[in-house]
């Protein structure tokens, strides 16, 4: 067996994730683009997505930008007919943002978007390939976790 040291992982890893990264992006783009919404409004609302509803302010930190930035944005999302405001339960005075169901369809489609070279990729694969991978994967998985965890504890959370 061949002798694997980290630096072979490494770059193995980088060049896999550079690929990954591109044809992910390159799907996303084109989706984001024929929708008719920029990286920004497609990046709210991936994030109200996976957070559920939100403040505005919650917006500037991932996206770095003003309150009054974000509230634009927010606005033209809502004229759209992918956001909605509502008031926050606990505090009346609290007004959240959350997806629409047209929001919500279009986020869907978005990630399918995204996955459609991994359909394509797997599709190529060996039925002994598919099994390497996926093993491989796992292993990764388990230490993406470990670190994300790590992380999450180092950031205080």
């Amino acid at each position: 067996m061949m002798h694997v040291t980290n630096k072979d992982v490494t770059k193995a890893v980088l060049e896999w994730s550079a690929g990954f990264v591109q044809l992910s992006l390159r799907d996303f783009n084109h989706f984001t683009h024929e929708a008719g919404l920029s990286m920004g409004q497609m990046m709210v609302l991936t994030y109200l997505h996976y957070h559920n509803a939100c403040e505005v302010s919650g917006f500037c930190d991932l996206m770095h930008i003003t309150k009054a930035g974000a509230s634009q944005m927010v606005g033209r999302l809502a004229k759209m007919g992918l956001v909605q405001r509502v008031n926050g339960s606990a505090d009346r005075r609290v007004r959240l943002v959350e997806l629409t169901d047209e929001g919500r369809r279009v986020v869907a489609e978005s990630i399918g978007a995204r996955q459609t070279w991994v359909d394509e990729l797997a599709a190529q694969l060996s039925a002994t390939e598919r099994e390497e991978v996926c093993a491989s994967l796992r292993v990764l998985n388990e230490h993406v976790a470990r670190l994300n965890s790590r992380q999450a504890e180092a950031d205080g959370g």
